[in-house]
């Protein structure tokens, strides 16, 4: 399989994407976010320690 083409609009936009942990303040914005928008419909984590990003 090939890798897809960007256009130079869409490379642009993938440089200012950040992947890092959220922060304690920003768990319920991030619950919210994945419950409404997820495609696979956000389901609570299982374990006692988990990545969020």
């Amino acid at each position: 399989m090939e890798a897809p083409t960007l256009s130079p609009d869409q490379q642009v936009s993938l440089h200012r994407v950040q992947v890092r942990p959220i922060l304690p303040t920003e768990r319920e914005r991030w619950d919210t976010l994945m419950q409404t928008h997820h495609y696979r419909v956000f389901r609570p984590l299982a374990g006692c320690c988990n990545l969020r990003y």
